[in-house]
């Protein structure tokens, strides 16, 4: 599918851009997740109520 104006063509190379920053952020901080995953673990209490809908705030 080829994009129909150059807008959409730019804005679809931004979102690729703002997904590869968080990748990389991701990536970066991916001791730190599994540490805050850990600890969430050991404190489901503590798991729910800061994720009350039982999922992640990513």
């Amino acid at each position: 599918m080829a994009p129909t104006s150059v807008l959409e063509d730019t804005l679809d190379k931004e979102k690729s851009g703002i997904l590869v920053i968080l990748l990389d952020f991701y990536q970066r901080n991916s001791l730190w997740h599994s540490r805050i995953i850990r600890l969430m673990n050991m404190k489901p209490l503590l798991y729910w109520k800061h994720f009350p809908n039982g999922k992640t705030n990513y």
